[in-house]
């Protein structure tokens, strides 16, 4: 686009097509019809191409935005045997009505996890799932009360793992099973001040249902990158 573009990372499918997400500032970022969302939502939004490969051709095949009336960013990105993609990042939400926040489709357990108004620079991870042909399936929320960061995806046709940092570990993010929590150091005010982070790993099924998620991480400051 004419603005701030940023390309945070690309897969190949089982086509050996090229699929890239990141971030856009553009109100003319390279959009297709038919996508999920063919105008910019907010000051940044997710975007995902699909870069279709025929020989010494290079096309694009389509290219969709995806977001809130926030700043939203992709961060990592993978696909399936069916060639569905599946994408992770954050979205910034705050002090933004909620029927401009990241937009929810349809999947299961965490599209009722919702923003809370009272955490500074509120921000949660999200999946967002995406069709071979770029229509999108599902999107859902997913995070603790404070700042949650999702930095890379993977799955393997059955379930979906996605790594990331959580900033001040101490508020309520989902665990599974609950004896997880005794496995991270929770006493982030004395370790890391308020802006202390642990790393998490947690698997979910096709259809978002968290099957186990964990901190990982000892009481100095730990990041996933």
């Amino acid at each position: 686009s004419t603005s701030t573009d940023q390309i945070y990372d690309v897969v190949v499918d089982n086509n050996n097509d090229y699929i890239i997400t990141g971030y856009t500032y553009g109100i003319d970022f390279p959009i297709t019809t038919g996508g999920c969302y063919g105008t910019s939502a907010g000051a940044s939004d997710i975007f995902v191409t699909k870069i279709r490969i025929d020989g010494d051709d290079r096309d694009l095949d389509w290219s969709t935005y995806y977001g809130g009336a926030g700043d939203e960013y992709g961060y990592a990105i993978t696909n399936d045997l069916d060639n569905n993609l599946f994408v992770t990042g954050a979205t910034f939400n705050f002090e933004i009505d909620e029927s401009e926040r990241f937009p929810l489709i349809s999947g299961d357990f965490f599209n009722d996890n919702v923003f809370t108004e009272d955490a500074a620079a509120d921000c949660k991870g999200f999946i967002l799932k995406i069709s071979e042909e770029g229509d999108c399936l599902w999107a859902t929320l997913f995070g603790g009360d404070n700042r949650t960061f999702p930095r890379d995806i993977t799955n393997n046709n059955e379930n979906i793992v996605i790594v990331g940092n959580q900033i001040d570990a101490n508020g309520n993010f989902p665990l599974e099973p609950s004896d997880y929590e005794d496995v991270f150091f929770d006493d982030f005010d004395d370790a890391e001040g308020s802006g202390g982070a642990t790393s998490f790993v947690s698997m979910f099924n096709n259809n978002t249902d968290l099957l186990w998620s964990t901190f990982i991480g000892d009481n100095a400051h730990n990041g996933a990158v």
